[in-house]
């Protein structure tokens, strides 16, 4: 019983309680709370390496924030998001790609490289609806 009494004296209650997150939740408008998903074109890519191998992707961006995703749908922005995630995935081997850790890899790559593209907007997630190699 000593220990025990012990470990607690210097608990406190939690700040931040559940009820607490759920009433800030409930006061902010439910236009900031959707997700805000822009889907890309599908990709068909060539990878490197022999024998020659080709990936078809189509890339969703999660973004942060409504203004995050006005600036990704804007053609400049989409268009630089295109080539780097061409490149990205273009200079990896079907080893690279063909595993789960490789896909985690890419996703945060990509992530990374488009994040730096933007000046307000951030991308969460990136989610592959379709990942296909031939």
């Amino acid at each position: 019983m000593y220990f025990i009494y012990l470990s607690t004296l210097g608990w406190e209650t939690p700040k931040i309680t559940e009820e607490r997150l759920e009433r800030e939740l409930a006061s902010l408008p439910q236009e900031d709370l959707a997700p805000f998903i822009f889907t890309m074109d599908t990709f068909t890519i060539n990878l490197k390496g022999e024998p020659k191998r080709t990936v078809q992707i189509i890339v969703n961006l999660e973004m942060l924030g409504k203004e995050g995703y006005e600036e990704v749908i804007n053609m400049e922005n989409r268009t630089r998001a295109k080539d780097r995630i061409i490149s990205l995935v273009g200079d990896r081997q079907w080893s690279e790609v063909e595993t789960i850790q490789g896909k985690l890899l890419l996703k945060s790559q990509i992530t990374e490289e488009i994040n730096h593209l933007l000046n307000v907007g951030v991308v969460k997630n990136i989610y592959f609806s379709q990942f296909v190699a031939q």
